[in-house]
């Protein structure tokens, strides 16, 4: 049985790699994938991925630099077999001026919102839409411009209260540990508006636009090393109670006085920040 590996590269815009093939291709001829191909005998996935990205595409990456996403069962109607096909992602910082085409029509970096109209070949239709709702894509992005960057916001009510929220197990990040509301910055999202975003979509509160008043930037070490994280921090004033504020992510999302926190195992972003938000003008200006 033939084994295939599978590379997506993912830019700094968050789009993909992608190879027109031509009408000569044996396997999805006039399709858009992946680049790849089979793995030789005594080769792993890995390194046939290596191999095979450099001789399409010209792109000789760094040993590490792939990570493994998935192994899909494919069926290839050339072969009349369905075989393994192993996907690796990584992130670049490039354009499709730095790619070469050594085998089909063309490689280009493809928006993801324009996937979906491409005839894709069976390998991709798997694949690509499972990175895509993945968080491989994400970090993969990350890597592509050297930092990680997200939005954090809370709401103080007339009490001073702070909302939080408690991540569960679940979380890939700050596992079991109290942090602000926040995400990741979706391409081309300023950091004012994936804070809102992220609002409603963890707590069911959509405030107007201007809204947020920006308590400040931080950059810090990144757990995806050599990454930093740059983040920038919101604040907004509300009546709103805990029984208000919905929880569509974590154990929890309540409000918590500022005394309280000391007890609480806090994510690291977040007992950077506290600290200085509690010291801030603008955190004592939103408590009457």
């Amino acid at each position: 049985m033939p084994s295939f590996a599978c590379v997506v590269l993912v830019d700094r815009r968050g789009w993909l790699l992608l190879q027109e093939r031509d009408e000569h291709a044996p396997i999805d001829p006039e399709c858009w994938g992946m680049s790849g191909g089979h793995v030789e005998d005594g080769e792993d996935a890995e390194a046939a991925a290596h191999r095979e990205l450099r001789e399409e595409t010209g792109l000789d990456l760094p040993p590490g630099a792939l990570r493994h996403h998935a192994t899909y069962a494919v069926f290839h109607e050339h072969y009349g077999t369905t075989d393994p096909v192993d996907v690796f992602v990584a992130g670049v910082d490039l354009t499709d001026a730095d790619v070469e085409c050594h085998e089909g029509r063309q490689f280009v970096f493809v928006d993801p919102a324009t996937i979906g109209d491409l005839p894709l070949t069976r390998s991709a239709q798997l694949a690509l839409p499972d990175v895509l709702a993945s968080r491989a894509h994400a970090v993969a992005r990350w890597y592509a411009e050297g930092v990680v960057r997200f939005a954090q916001v809370t709401l103080v009510d007339p009490a001073g209260r702070l909302l939080m929220q408690e991540r569960d197990e679940h979380a890939q990040v700050a596992a079991d540990q109290w942090s602000f509301p926040g995400g990741g910055l979706e391409p081309g999202e300023s950091y004012v508006d994936a804070a809102r975003r992220e609002l409603a979509e963890e707590t069911g509160v959509d405030l107007p636009q201007g809204s947020l008043c920006l308590l400040g930037r931080w950059t810090l070490p990144s757990t995806l090393e050599p990454l930093m994280n740059e983040f920038e921090v919101y604040l907004a004033a509300t009546e709103l109670t805990d029984a208000d504020i919905e929880c569509h992510e974590g154990r929890q999302m309540v409000f918590v006085t500022p005394a309280s926190t000391a007890t609480l195992p806090l994510a690291h972003t977040t007992s950077v920040v506290l600290p200085d938000l509690l010291q801030s003008d603008l955190y004592r200006k939103l408590v009457p």
